[in-house]
C-alpha cells in the first residue's frame, strides 16, 4: 500500500498568489471568501504532479496578471511540494519562467518563449525523469479517481465506471451464475452450442421469429391443399376410359387393314417424303437469304441511329460551350467598360492640397520656403502615382480586350460547328426514314420461289390424294381417321380428369405432413420460449450476484448496473445510488460522502492513497471515515485564506 501525504505546499507567483506556504495535517481546513485562492491550492498541487489544473485542463493561465488583465513579465512561477511517501519525505519543485534573449547590436532583450525547470529533493532533473518519478508513485487516472470525490460519478463516462467496477470485483463466470440457481442447470447445454451470451439470445430470438413466421403460414397452406381436392366418382370415369380405348383400338385395326389392301401405297409414301424434303430444302434456303437481307437492312438502320445519337450529344456539348463563351464575353465586356470608367475618373483627378501646413511637433505653421518645397514634392508624388495607376488600369483593359476577342473568336467557331452538326443530324434523319421505309417494303414483299418449287407442291397434293383414297370403297378411311382424332382428344380429357385422383392423394398426404409440422413447430417454439425464460432468469441472477459482489465493497453508496426496460429486457448502465436516490439527484453532502466511499474502495483495490480535496466542504456536516489525508476547501466570510491544522488557525496573506 502506497500512502501519499502532503506535508507542505509553497506557491510563488502562481495564478495571482505572490508567495504562500501551507503546512498540511491529516485533516486540513482551508477557508475564505470566493476568489481568495482555495481552488488555486488544488490547481497548484495537480500542476506540480501532472501539468494540469483541478478541472483537468492542460492549457490554463499560470502567470500573474495586473488589474488591466495584462501578464506581468519577468516573474518566475513555481510550486514546491513536500510529500510523505510511506513516511519518507520527498520534495518536488517545478518552476515555469520566461526566456529572454538579447540579440547582437540590440539594447533590449526579446521574449523567445518559456521553459520549465524540474527538481527532486533540490536536485535538478530533466522533464522525463520528473514524470517517470511521479508515474512510479501513482498513475494519473488513478490519482484523479482517489483525490476528487466527484470525479468517478460525474466526470467519467458510465461505460468506463462500469468497466472499472467489474475490473475491481472481477466478472462472474457463467458456471458461477448457473451453480447459484438450480433452475438454471439447462443453461449449460445452451452455452455448449454458443459461448457468447448476447449471440445466444439473438440466435434464440431469430430462430423463434423464423419458426413463428413458418407456423403462421401452415393454415393457409392446408386451406390451399383442401381447395385443390376434387370431389369426383373416379370409378365411372375409369369405365368410360376403358370403353373409348377399346373403340380406338378397333379403329386402328381397321386403318391398318385398309393400308395392307393397297401394295403400292408404301411406294407412294416414299415418293411423298422425298418431295417434301426437296420442298423443305428450298424453303430453308430462301428463308436464310431473306433473313440475311433483313439483317443487312436493320444493321444499316441501327448505324444511322447510332450516328445520330452521337451527333446529338456533340450538339449538346457545343451548345453548352456556346453558352459558356457568351457569358465569358459579356463578363469581359463589363470589365472593359468598368476599366474605361475607372480610367476616366482617375484621369480627371486634380491635385488638391491643404494650405494650413503645420509642424507635427509644435503645431506651428511651417515657413514659406518649406511649404513650397513640400508642395512640389507632393505634386510630383501625386502625378507619379496617378500615371502609374492609369497605366495599370490601361493594362488591365488591354488584357480584358484580348480575352474578349479570343472568346468571340472561339464563340464564332462553335456557332459554325453547331450549324454543321445540325445539318449532319438532318441528313441522318432522312437516311433513317429511308432505311425504315426499305425495311417496311421488304417485310411486305412475299417470298418468291422458283417454278419447280410449285411443281413439287402440286405433286405432293396429287400423291396425298392417292394415298388418302381407299382401294375398297366399303371402308371410309377418312371417317375412321376423324373418329380416331376425336377419340384421342376424348381419352386425353378423361386422363386429365383421372390425374385429379393422384392430386387428391398428394394433397391429403400434404395436409397430414403440414399438420405434423405444425405440431412440431409449436413444440420447438415452446422450447425456445423456455430458453428465453432461462436467459432472462440467467441475466437477472447475474445482476443480483454482481450487485451483491460490488455493493459489498461500499458502506454508503450502492450501484445500479442494469436498467429494466418496459418489455422486461435489461440494458447495461452504471449509476451510483445514495439511499436509493441517483447520484445526479442527490444533495452535495450525499454526493461528497458517496465519493469518499468510492475513493476508499478504489484505494484499497489499487493499494494507494493520496490527499482528498473536498470542495464546498461547508455544505457537509459530517463526512464518512477515510484513511486518506483530507483537505477541506470551505467558503467562509474570511477576506483572506485561513488554514486550520488540528486546533490551530492561521490567517494567510498572499
Amino acid at each position: 500500500m502506497v500512502k501519499i501525504e502532503l506535508k507542505s505546499l509553497h506557491l510563488k507567483n502562481f495564478k495571482g498568489i505572490k508567495d504562500l506556504k501551507i503546512d498540511f495535517d491529516n485533516i486540513t481546513n482551508i477557508s475564505g471568501e470566493n476568489a481568495t485562492g482555495k481552488t488555486t491550492i488544488n490547481d497548484a498541487f495537480r500542476w506540480l504532479l501532472f501539468d494540469k489544473d483541478s478541472t483537468d485542463r492542460k492549457q490554463f493561465e499560470i502567470k500573474t496578471i495586473d488589474k488591466a488583465g495584462n501578464v506581468i513579465h519577468g516573474l518566475e512561477h513555481s510550486v514546491t511540494g513536500e510529500l510523505f511517501i510511506n513516511g519518507q519525505l520527498k520534495i518536488y519543485q517545478k518552476i515555469y519562467k520566461e526566456k529572454w534573449q538579447k540579440k547582437r547590436g540590440d539594447t533590449d532583450s526579446t521574449f523567445t518563449g518559456h521553459e520549465t525547470i524540474y527538481s527532486i529533493n533540490d536536485v535538478p532533473v530533466k522533464a522525463q525523469e520528473f514524470q517517470e518519478e511521479i508515474s512510479s508513485l501513482i498513475d494519473e487516472e488513478i490519482f484523479k479517481l482517489i483525490t476528487n470525490p466527484l470525479y468517478f460519478s460525474t466526470i467519467m463516462k458510465w461505460q468506463d465506471r462500469r468497466e472499472k467496477l467489474l475490473n475491481i470485483v472481477g466478472d462472474i463466470t457463467n458456471d458461477e451464475i448457473i451453480d447459484s440457481e438450480t433452475s438454471l442447470k439447462n443453461m449449460k447445454e445452451l452455452f455448449e452450442a454458443e459461448k457468447d451470451f448476447d449471440k445466444l439470445k439473438k440466435g434464440i430470438a431469430a430462430t423463434k421469429k423464423k419458426l413463428n413466421d413458418e407456423i403462421k403460414m401452415i393454415p393457409v397452406r392446408i386451406d390451399e391443399c383442401n381447395n385443390s381436392i376434387v370431389d369426383i366418382d373416379f370409378n365411372i370415369i375409369k369405365i368410360e376410359l376403358e370403353s373409348k380405348e377399346v373403340e380406338l383400338s378397333d379403329i386402328e385395326d381397321q386403318l391398318t387393314d385398309a393400308s395392307k389392301e393397297n401394295p403400292a401405297l408404301a411406294e407412294k409414301k416414299k415418293e411423298l417424303n422425298s418431295l417434301r424434303a426437296k420442298i423443305s430444302e428450298i424453303e430453308n434456303d430462301h428463308t436464310e437469304k431473306r433473313y440475311a437481307e433483313a439483317q443487312k437492312l436493320n444493321s444499316n438502320l441501327r448505324k444511322h441511329q447510332s450516328d445520330k445519337s452521337e451527333l446529338e450529344n456533340s450538339l449538346k456539348e457545343i451548345e453548352n460551350k456556346i453558352t459558356s463563351f457568351e457569358n465569358k464575353r459579356d463578363v469581359l465586356a463589363k470589365e472593359i467598360k468598368n476599366c474605361a470608367e475607372i480610367w476616366d475618373r482617375k484621369k480627371a483627378e486634380q491635385f488638391i492640397i491643404d494650405e494650413n501646413f503645420m509642424c507635427p511637433t509644435c503645431k506651428r505653421k511651417l515657413d514659406d520656403d518649406v511649404i513650397e518645397n513640400k508642395k512640389a514634392e507632393l505634386l510630383e508624388n501625386f502625378n507619379s502615382e496617378k500615371a502609374k495607376k492609369l497605366e495599370e488600369i490601361s493594362k488591365d483593359g488591354k488584357i480584358h480586350t484580348e480575352q474578349k476577342f479570343k472568346a468571340e473568336s472561339q464563340l464564332k467557331d462553335f456557332e459554325q460547328q453547331k450549324i454543321e452538326t445540325k445539318k449532319a443530324i438532318e441528313e441522318l434523319i432522312n437516311k433513317i426514314t429511308e432505311a425504315k421505309e426499305a425495311i417496311e417494303e421488304f417485310e411486305n414483299t412475299e417470298m418468291e420461289y422458283p417454278e419447280f418449287y410449285w411443281a413439287y407442291r402440286a405433286q405432293v397434293e396429287e400423291i396425298t390424294e392417292i394415298i388418302n383414297t381407299p382401294a375398297d370403297s366399303s371402308i371410309d378411311v377418312n371417317d375412321l381417321r376423324l373418329r380416331k382424332t376425336e377419340l384421342i382428344k376424348e381419352i386425353d380429357l378423361i386422363k386429365t380428369e383421372l390425374r385429379a385422383e393422384e392430386n387428391n392423394i398428394k394433397m391429403r398426404k400434404r395436409i397430414e405432413e403440414l399438420s405434423d409440422r405444425e405440431k412440431e413447430l409449436a413444440q420447438k417454439i415452446a422450447d425456445l420460449e423456455n430458453n428465453e425464460f432461462l436467459c432472462e432468469k440467467f441475466i437477472k441472477t447475474k445482476v443480483e450476484l454482481l450487485d451483491q459482489k460490488i455493493n459489498s465493497m461500499f458502506s454508503f453508496v450502492r450501484f445500479k448496473l442494469f436498467d429494466i426496460q418496459i418489455n422486461g429486457g435489461l440494458v447495461e448502465t452504471c449509476e451510483a445510488l445514495i439511499n436509493g436516490v441517483p447520484f445526479s439527484d442527490a444533495n452535495n453532502a450525499g454526493k461528497i460522502n458517496a465519493g469518499i466511499d468510492i475513493i476508499n474502495a478504489l484505494s484499497d483495490y489499487y493499494e494507494v492513497s493520496a490527499p482528498i480535496f473536498i470542495d464546498n466542504r461547508e455544505a457537509v456536516n459530517q463526512i464518512i471515515k477515510t484513511d486518506a489525508q483530507v483537505i477541506n476547501l470551505i467558503v467562509s466570510k474570511d477576506p483572506k485564506l485561513v488554514v486550520k491544522s488540528g486546533n490551530e488557525a492561521l490567517e494567510l496573506t498572499h
